[in-house]
């Protein structure tokens, strides 16, 4: 049982410092400067916003609605994180919200 829990937690920090972070940073930049940005810049902010935002997440669970640390927590709020972002980053790109998401850059 030890060994699956190592396991399981080994796969979701992989998963969980790579992909929310990239969907973070795809919500937050606009889609010309991620086209912009080196595979090295994009995989650092990826794991710069999935160490940031999912623990911040989890402690303002834990801390105001008591919810326990454990593993389906930290999942449950990395897909959140993740569908959130995409659908920010698609409302971006579609223009659905009448300019609110849409960055333009002046340069």
């Amino acid at each position: 049982m030890a060994f699956l829990d190592l396991a399981l937690g080994i796969i979701l920090s992989v998963f969980f410092l790579t992909i929310p972070g990239f969907f973070v940073s795809n919500a937050v930049f606009s889609k010309e400067k991620t086209k912009k940005m080196s595979l090295l810049e994009s995989g650092l902010f990826s794991v710069l916003f999935s160490i940031t935002v999912i623990p911040f997440l989890i402690l303002i669970q834990n801390s105001f609605f008591n919810v326990e640390i454990d593993y389906v927590t930290v999942t449950i709020t990395g897909l959140a994180v993740m569908v959130a972002s995409y659908a920010v980053s698609f409302q971006k790109s579609k223009n659905l919200l009448g300019g609110l998401f849409a960055f333009k850059s002046k340069a």
